[in-house]
């Protein structure tokens, strides 16, 4: 988060060739923080280039919030609907079949399916148990997904969640679980405070 209040995080895509040159997510994560004030300023800086790395970009400021999937193909932005807006590891609308984008898909549904069912009032404790819900979370490069029967790409990979994280960009708040959100401790960073002792 950046001392405007936009709050940015990343999710990684399946992997496209890129054919032409570009910016890669890390040095466009420190763009948004260093440059854009808004969703929309974020938005439009992602527009306005091409990706090397297909990444999802979770965007979020006191008063929306987006996901811009961005690979070497292009840019394609979700708005959150009825305030909400959730981002796994594939493109929305993926066709493949691959065990990542499968459990990836799963993952979205069901994190999606746990906050409708919360909705209009979702609280931080319904946000907290969806990312640690063990068919939303990935450990080690192993799914708990017992309905899957197949070992997925990510146990290949050596892959999984790492960080998982709650922004409250109205009241510059961000609580971090570091590690694996079923075993870490929550640490809240309050961005007040630290704009108060620089």
């Amino acid at each position: 988060m950046n001392e405007a209040g936009l709050f940015v995080a990343i999710s990684s895509l399946p992997a496209l060739e890129a054919t032409k040159p570009g910016l890669q997510w890390n040095i466009l994560v420190d763009a948004i923080a260093s440059t854009c004030r808004s969703v929309s300023d974020a938005v439009s800086l992602l527009r306005g280039v091409n990706h090397l790395r297909a990444i999802t970009y979770l965007l979020a400021d006191q008063n929306t919030a987006a996901a811009v999937e961005a690979s070497p193909e292009g840019v394609r932005v979700r708005a959150a609907v009825d305030g909400i807006v959730i981002a796994t590891n594939h493109a929305t609308g993926a066709t493949d079949e691959s065990d990542r984008t499968c459990h990836s898909i799963a993952r979205y549904d069901r994190a999606h399916d746990r906050l409708r069912s919360c909705s209009p009032l979702i609280d931080e404790s319904d946000v907290v148990d969806i990312l640690r819900d063990p068919v939303c979370a990935i450990r080690d490069g192993k799914r708990f997904l017992h309905e899957l029967d197949h070992v997925p790409l990510a146990a290949v990979e050596n892959w999984g969640t790492i960080w998982s994280t709650i922004c409250r960009p109205s009241q510059r708040e961000i609580r971090i679980a570091e590690g694996h959100p079923e075993d870490a401790s929550d640490v809240t960073i309050d961005w007040n405070a630290c704009s108060e002792t620089t």
